[in-house]
Parts: structure tokens; C-alpha cells; sequence
């Protein structure tokens, strides 16, 4: 075939959630979904993009863990891979395609899958591969200029929708009433009332439900009745007995008929064993939606069978599209079943499935996991800064960094370690002197300081009486948005409302232009965490937000904060292009944890912008997503302490003098451009962090690293004449003591799994009832993350200390766990 009827894959992305769905027994549960897009090229320079939609579900052989690392395999095994878009080469082509991709995956793995007992895993990736499908099936159909439906051999009918209506109530009474309002509630029509039990029922209750129906509804319509899941999970097979009770109708030609629909994984039922019944296919479990079609295509079932496609639960717009398509070109499919908590908000399209993904949808999940094919390093704009120390500190969780880092330059000093917690140790030196830490607290900084710094009117008129730069503004009482209405209007628009004690930028908006936004600021304030607090209305100070980190009298770090946005290429969705970001900030040990939130503060910022979700930004056009500059909210992190003009330094050096007893402290500083003088611009100290994160600056997105820690670590020893080393330490070789519930909980083999991937060698034995030894010998940023996590340990584990004294290096070659230390006799 030639080059002129096929399309070349440019790009395939993938991004892993999770949203809130129903388990089989109707209990609320977290499914993990992918939203899979693959973007290709045509001869003639066309580009089209396809989506698919991936459920990670038991029942399709799907396993989170394997099933993503199989889709981070495809997304990688499709790019530049060409495919016919001629309805039959396509087919064959993804077919065959898909068909080699899991063994190979399989192949690739050097050992084979294994459940958490050391069982083998048998995956086929059922429900994966069913989202690469739909993706591959859309992009193709779209270059073709066609339908789904009509590449999967012609469009036959338009299939109907049914809606799934659950059972709710439990006892006879209560179910007849909710089927009474559902009749009320959907009108007169025709259709049938799809009722979904959610597998309650025994088999002798189940078989009572169609009399139950007639006898309640028979003289008030004709219409049909569909019972769905009646019996317990445990009784699946006893529904070919069961549908004998369902071969019934009322007395009367006009009372309603009852059908049972079940669940099958075979397209065929002889009439004889099945009468009057319904059969509901999944074509993940049949193979895929090109199996499906070729297995349903000359199926001609008894008049009196139907068959159905049925939805995921837990789906979106893009799988249900793709099954109308396929029921759309199937004559023996009289429709497709659809839960009606599905989101069907999507925009449409011209060829292809036909609509797009719910974008909205997917990023307001919780987001997991992205990847692509490609580098995450080649993006539009300035590149982000990726490092060395990520995987060591993620198991620390989103504040890792901020409880460990010190302890890292404690321990590369030479100093021991006592750690009670993720965030407080104490570090002492061979004459026993100690230093306690909490975070980035410290002794150098008094208690006093710290309160008067976390409120930030007390903040903001002890720096006006030193002379210090800070916005006009005022606290008001909590409710009392009255009186803080009229105070706008005296200091004047624009200005910013924010919580009296807040953090992380929680309920900060700023801009804020009118007293028809000060009303959507104090909703948005009163809607966050800190609503019910006391707030503070001040005057917007034209600039941006700069976090200034001072130790001492010294300006050791200055980052920009940028509200969260994205920068467009011309070829992605903003929705693409957040996924993407997101992803970027998983690869810095600070924001890894901190992605773009997309709320309702985000949708307004877009609307404002006159962009949605599904926009295509112009190349180098940027897509704002907040108003806050707050990291925590998914802002930007830029190094600018080179930049500085020395009179801001001078500034934020003198605020934190005006507090007494603070010697470490993050200055948060709005000014217009932070290479001219304070004298030629408008600025303003909005808030002195006491406890300011280390992280931000020790691992900005963008610029220079800057080693705070190891600044304020120096601080502290010289301070408290603590005895160190007079170099810190590249090797680390220290003995750990656990303490606390650590032993028959997998901590060793946890701890055994982490030193391997960090390449830290040692032993791990456990050497009491409530106790574990360890030495960890390796380059100094593994082995101290090691032992902040130690603190941690797996999820049955309750550590209650963990104790670090540097003892001479291991000789083993690797990390081994060791047999029980016996106690002596």
C-alpha cells in the first residue's frame, strides 16, 4: 500500500486517574481510568488526533500497576508506527497491531508479574487495550473522513440510549415506591425501565420481583420492565434458572411484560435456553470492539433475544461513544446501557467517535500518572529543571523534602539523628549537644516570633512601623463583608481578600477589580478551608509574587511564584497541555505533589481568557489557570537571586529584623520588577513565613538551585558551637535503630525493596519485639533519604523513632536482609 493512504503516529499520551464509582456491591470505590490520545500525520501534512478512554478493571485481566506500565510501553511502541486508513487495511492493521503488543510487553519484562504473595499474574490488559483500540479506530476513521461506525463497516441504525436507573431502597415497600417515582419522573413513553438492583438479591426474592411488578403496575401501564444485577455475586450462575421465572406476562395483553438482562461473555444463546431475555455484552471481554463486530456481524438471534452493549459504570464520553459507533453498524444490537451518572458533557466533532473527551471531567480526577511518547524535556518555552535526587524522596511524600532536607545536611556533617516524626529530629554532636527541628523550625527562631509572623495583621503593622514597604489594609471580623465592602471602596479597586492566618495561598484572590468580584472573592474565601476565619481586604500592589529566603542578615534565595498556566503549541488542548505540565511537575522533588489544581477558580480564569478545557492555545500564548501565586495551588517556581536589585534584599533583610528572634524566615514580596530599585516602583511585604519551605528554592522549576539547607544548617552549628566535619560528607555509612510497631509487618523486605532501587548496600535484621537495626552505606542523598523514610515504613508499620549513628562502611556488595538477631541468654 502506499505512503498516500496512510498515517503516520507523531505523538501518543496517556494520563492515568482516578475517579469515585460504585464496586459491583454498590459500595463507593476509587477506579482508575486512562485517557489515551495519539496523534498522527498524513501524507499531505494533515494532522488528526484520536481518543481513547482505558479502564484498569479486575474483571478485564487489568492490574494498576502492569496495565500502566503496558500503556507507557504502547505510547512508546506507536510512535512513528503508520496505519492504513482504508476500512479493511485499518482494520487488519490495529488488530494486528494490538494482538502482538501485550506478549511483547510480557517479553520485555525481566521477570514475570506477580501479586503480593509472590503469585503469578495472568494479564491480557482486556480494558487497555480497549482504550488504544478506540483511539486507533478514531484517529483513523477521522483521516479517512469518516465514522467509526462506518470504518467498522457501515453505519445500519442510530442504537438506542438506555439509561440505568439504580435501586436505592432494600426492603419491598420502599423499591415499589422509588419504581413508582421513576415511572412519574420519566413520563409516558414507551421505553423500557431499565432497574438495576446492584446484585442484592437472593434467588428466591429475585424470582418474586416480575409477579411483584405486574400485580403493582399491571393497570397503570404497559410498559417494559428491565431487571438488571438482581442476584448476589455469588450466584452468577444461577441465571439461566432464574430467566425462567421471567418468561411471563400479566393476564391482560395490556399489563407490562418483565425481562431479565444479563451479563454474558458469549455473543450466542441457543432460544431454547434463553427466552424472552436480554443479553448484555462488555467487548472489552470479547476481545475488543474489531472482535466484537466480527463476532456479532452474522449473529442472528431468536426474535425473541435481545443484546445490548453495556458501558462501564465508571466511564466517560469517549467509551461511550465508541460503543454506539459499534452498535451503530451491528444489526443484532438493539442498543448500548449507560449508568446515567456518566458524563456525557463533552464537546462534539465532526468523523471520527464524534465527540471529544470530557476534558473537565478528567481534570478534576485526581490525577496519578502521565506519559508519553517522546521527552517531557521538549516543550514550548523555557526549559524546567530536572533532578538527580526525585526518586529518593518521593516516598518522603508532597513535604518530603521539607522534614528531610535538614536532617540530610546534618547527617553529611556528621552529626547523629533522633526522628520522631516525618517533620521533627533532633541532631546532636559526639559532646551531646543537640539541636530540635520541626520542619524548617528551628532554635535560632523564638515562639513569640514565630506567632506574630503567622498573623498577618499583627505582621503588617509591625513592618509599617519599621518603615518597611507593605500594602494599605485591614482585618475584618469573620461575616463581616459589609463593612469590608466599604473599606474597598475607601483604600479603592483593585485589591486583594485573603484569610488573617492562612497558608499555602489558601482563599487568597488578588486582583480583584470590582465590587462584583469582592462578592465572588468572599465566596470563593468562604468556600476554602480557611472560610471561617477572620479575613483581611488590602490594597493590590501592582507586581508580582516573590518569595525572598533570609538566614541570618543574609538574602541566601529569591524565587518568582507565577500563577499556574500553560504555554501554548498550537497543536494541544489546555487540558492536554495541564496533563502535560503536571507531568513536568512530577519530575521536581518540591512540586511533585503540588500539581495545577483545575477548579472553578481555574474555569473562570479561562472564561475570562475566552478559552474552555478544549481550546488550542496559540504557539506561545499563555493560558492562565489562577490568580494565586501559591505553588501549593500549581504556580511556577523561577530562580532571580542574581537578577535582584540590592535595595530589595536590603529590605527583606530589615523586615525580618523588625521581628525579634527570627533568623530564618521566607519574605513574601510583591514588586513590579525585581531588577530596579525599590525607589522607582510600587511594592509591598504581604506576609513573613517563619517556617517558610525549603524545598521551593533548594529545587526551583526554572533557574538556579540554591543550597538553603546547607546555609542554615552552617547557621545553627555556628550558632550553638555544635562539633562537626569540616567538609560534608558525598558517603554516608550510618547504623539505624527503628523503634515502634516494625516487626512482622514487611518492614524489612520494605525497607530491603528501597535500599535496592536506591543502590544503598547494608543489612536490615529485625533485633527485638518492637525493633529493627539497619546499616545503610551508599552516596549521602540516598542513605538520608532512607532513613527519613524509615520514620514511615510500609502501610502496617507504626514507627515511633528511628535513630542514625555514622558507623565505617559496610563490606557488603549489596543491601540483604538478615535472620532475627536472638536475644542473649
Amino acid at each position: 500500500m502506499s505512503d498516500s493512504v496512510k498515517i503516520s503516529i507523531t505523538q501518543a499520551q496517556t494520563s492515568r486517574y482516578r475517579v469515585l464509582g460504585t464496586s459491583r456491591h454498590g459500595e463507593e470505590v476509587r477506579r482508575t481510568n486512562a485517557l489515551i490520545i495519539v496523534s498522527g500525520k498524513t501524507a499531505d501534512g494533515t494532522e488528526y488526533r484520536g481518543f481513547g478512554e482505558a479502564h484498569f478493571r479486575s474483571e478485564f485481566a487489568d492490574s494498576i500497576k502492569p496495565s500502566w506500565e503496558f500503556l507507557e510501553y504502547a505510547m512508546h511502541a506507536l510512535e512513528h508506527r503508520e496505519f492504513a486508513y482504508s476500512t479493511d487495511d485499518a482494520l487488519v492493521e490495529i488488530e494486528g497491531f494490538l494482538s502482538s503488543l501485550g506478549p511483547e510487553f510480557l517479553g520485555s519484562l525481566p521477570e514475570p508479574v506477580t501479586d503480593e504473595h509472590g503469585n503469578a499474574i495472568e494479564l491480557t490488559f482486556r480494558g487497555a487495550l480497549l482504550g488504544l483500540e478506540t483511539a486507533l479506530l478514531d484517529l483513523v476513521a477521522k483521516a479517512s473522513g469518516a465514522t467509526v461506525a462506518e470504518l467498522l463497516g457501515g453505519q445500519i441504525s442510530v442504537p438506542s440510549e438506555i439509561a440505568l436507573h439504580k435501586v436505592t431502597q432494600t426492603n419491598r415497600v420502599e423499591i415499589i415506591q422509588e419504581v413508582r417515582v421513576l415511572l412519574e419522573e420519566s413520563g409516558a413513553g414507551n421505553s423500557p425501565l431499565w432497574l438495576d438492583f446492584g446484585r442484592r438479591l437472593g434467588m428466591e426474592i429475585a424470582g418474586r420481583w416480575p409477579r411483584r411488578i405486574i400485580d403493582e403496575f399491571g393497570d397503570a401501564t404497559s410498559r417494559e420492565f428491565v431487571i438488571y444485577h438482581p442476584l448476589l455475586g455469588s450466584l452468577e450462575a444461577e441465571y439461566k434458572s432464574l430467566q425462567a421465572t421471567y418468561s411471563i406476562k400479566g393476564v391482560k395483553q395490556s399489563h407490562p411484560q418483565v425481562r431479565l438482562a444479563i451479563d454474558s461473555n458469549e455473543p450466542v444463546s441457543q432460544a431454547g435456553e434463553f427466552q424472552n431475555g436480554i443479553l448484555v455484552l462488555k467487548p472489552a471481554l470479547l476481545g475488543g470492539v474489531i472482535a466484537t463486530r466480527r463476532l456479532l456481524a452474522t449473529l442472528q438471534p431468536a426474535e425473541d433475544i435481545q443484546i445490548f452493549l453495556a458501558d462501564d459504570e465508571n466511564s466517560a464520553s469517549v467509551h461511550h461513544a465508541v460503543l454506539k459507533e459499534l452498535a451503530a453498524s451491528l444489526p443484532a444490537v438493539s442498543g448500548v446501557i449507560s449508568p446515567s451518572s456518566n458524563s456525557r458533557n463533552a464537546e462534539t466533532c465532526t468523523n471520527g467517535l464524534g465527540v471529544l473527551p470530557d476534558f473537565e471531567q478528567v481534570l478534576k480526577s485526581e490525577f496519578v500518572r502521565y506519559a508519553a511518547s517522546g521527552s517531557l524535556l521538549d516543550v514550548v518555552g523555557p526549559k524546567f529543571n530536572v533532578f538527580s535526587e526525585l526518586p529518593y524522596l518521593q516516598p518522603l511524600g508532597p513535604n518530603g523534602t521539607k522534614g528531610h532536607l535538614m536532617e540530610r545536611e546534618a547527617l553529611a556533617l556528621g552529626l547523629s539523628s533522633v526522628r520522631y516524626s516525618k517533620g521533627a529530629f533532633i541532631a546532636s554532636d559526639s559532646d551531646d549537644k543537640s539541636l530540635v527541628f520541626k520542619w524548617s523550625r528551628s532554635p535560632l527562631t523564638s515562639a513569640v516570633a514565630l506567632s506574630m509572623c503567622t498573623h498577618k495583621e499583627a505582621t503588617r503593622l509591625r513592618l509599617s512601623e519599621f518603615g518597611v514597604p507593605v500594602p494599605q489594609g485591614r482585618t475584618f471580623r469573620n461575616g463581616d463583608l459589609a463593612t469590608a465592602k466599604k473599606y474597598a471602596d475607601v483604600i479603592g479597586f483593585p485589591v486583594v481578600v485573603k484569610p488573617a492566618m492562612g497558608v499555602r495561598g489558601i482563599g487568597v484572590v488578588a486582583g480583584i477589580a470590582n465590587q462584583e468580584e469582592l462578592d465572588i472573592a468572599f465566596r470563593q474565601l468562604g468556600d476554602s478551608k480557611l472560610g471561617r476565619q477572620d479575613f483581611i481586604v488590602e490594597k493590590h500592589v501592582h507586581g508580582q509574587d516573590y518569595r525572598i529566603v533570609v538566614i541570618g542578615d543574609e538574602v541566601v534565595a529569591a524565587i518568582l511564584r507565577k500563577p499556574a498556566s500553560v504555554v501554548g503549541d498550537g497543536k494541544h488542548t489546555v487540558a492536554e497541555l495541564v496533563l502535560r505540565k503536571n507531568a513536568q511537575r512530577r519530575l521536581n522533588p518540591h512540586l511533585w505533589g503540588r500539581p495545577i489544581i483545575f477548579d472553578d477558580a481555574a474555569e473562570f480564569q479561562l472564561e475570562k481568557a475566552g478559552l474552555t478545557p478544549s481550546s488550542i492555545p496559540e504557539i506561545g500564548a499563555n493560558a492562565m489557570l489562577s490568580n494565586s501565586c501559591s505553588l501549593s495551588q500549581g504556580g511556577d517556581s523561577w530562580d532571580v537571586l542574581d537578577e535582584m536589585h540590592p535595595s530589595i534584599k536590603e529590605a527583606a533583610v530589615a523586615a525580618v529584623k523588625a521581628i525579634p528572634e527570627l533568623a530564618f524566615c521566607g519574605v513574601d514580596f510583591l514588586l513590579e520588577d525585581h531588577t530596579k530599585p525599590l525607589s522607582e516602583q510600587d511594592a509591598g511585604i504581604c506576609e513573613l513565613n517563619a517556617h517558610a519551605a525549603i524545598g521551593n528554592c533548594e529545587f526551583p522549576m526554572y533557574g538556579k538551585p540554591r543550597a538553603v539547607a546547607a546555609t542554615f544548617m552552617d547557621l545553627c552549628v555556628d550558632t550553638y558551637g555544635m562539633k562537626v566535619k569540616a567538609e560534608r560528607s558525598p558517603e554516608l555509612s550510618v547504623k539505624v535503630r527503628v523503634r515502634g510497631r516494625v516487626v512482622g509487618v514487611g518492614y524489612r523486605a520494605w525497607m530491603h525493596q528501597l535500599a535496592t532501587e536506591y543502590g544503598v548496600r547494608g543489612y536490615v535484621q529485625n533485633t527485638g519485639k518492637r525493633s529493627v537495626t539497619a546499616v545503610l552505606t551508599g552516596p549521602t542523598d540516598p542513605v538520608s533519604a532512607l532513613v527519613a523514610a524509615a520514620v514511615l515504613g510500609p502501610k502496617d508499620a507504626k514507627p515511633t523513632s528511628v535513630t542514625t549513628i555514622h558507623v565505617p562502611a559496610t563490606t557488603n556488595k549489596t543491601f540483604v536482609i538478615r535472620a532475627t538477631k536472638k536475644a542473649s541468654v
